[in-house]
């Protein structure tokens, strides 16, 4: 016993009618044990996530080929059954050479209407002048034509090529052919262009 009368044991004594005091340890200890759990959760959660990303990179590394396996795949040649080349077509033209341009450019051209809306041999008219040709005349044909044609005389062929050229940049269909000596129109200047009927 110590002086005084008080020892480790003694307890405190409260006045009459006075609440003893709650004991505040065991909420203590189960707040602890409540974050305790928590923890623990986050960790299960955040382990099974990282189990999942790296199962789901596995499954993307796995389905795409790498480098290594690029070299054991082979590719088959098809087999062709049947030319995939239309042989009714013929080989586009060669580009005129630039003399045989310059030389049409100066021949004299007659444009004809032969069956062609009203109005279209004065709009080829204009665009030949826009591409630097100086002697274009326009009228309309005594008969009727299909298609778009330059007629050339003799000797003509490289000019009337490039004149072709030079048309096909605004329409399409432009052909070129001999003079025809049964028809004169055809025949009027070194270089007609007739725009008839659409076939």
């Amino acid at each position: 016993m110590e002086p005084n009368g008080v020892g480790p044991e003694t307890e405190t004594l409260l006045p009459a009618g006075a609440a003893r005091p709650k004991n505040r340890e065991a909420l203590f200890g189960k707040g602890i044990f409540v974050l305790l759990f928590l923890i623990v959760l986050g960790s299960l959660a955040g382990i099974g996530w990282g189990a999942y990303r790296v199962w789901q990179h596995s499954q993307v590394q796995s389905s795409a080929l790498s480098i290594e396996g690029l070299q054991d795949v082979t590719i088959e040649e098809p087999l062709v059954t049947e030319s995939l080349v239309d042989e009714s077509v013929a080989p586009a033209p060669a580009l005129p050479s630039s003399a045989d341009l310059t030389a049409s450019q100066t021949l004299a051209i007659t444009i004809l209407n032969g069956g062609a809306p009203a109005g279209t041999a004065a709009k080829v008219a204009e665009v030949l002048k826009q591409a630097g040709y100086t002697k274009v005349s326009t009228a309309s044909s005594t008969g009727d034509f299909t298609g778009k044609t330059v007629y050339y005389a003799s000797g003509k062929e490289k000019e009337a090529q490039a004149l072709v050229a030079t048309l096909a940049k605004s329409y399409e269909g432009v052909s070129a052919k001999p003079a025809d000596a049964a028809n004169k129109e055809t025949a009027t200047t070194p270089l007609v262009v007739v725009f008839g009927v659409e076939k």
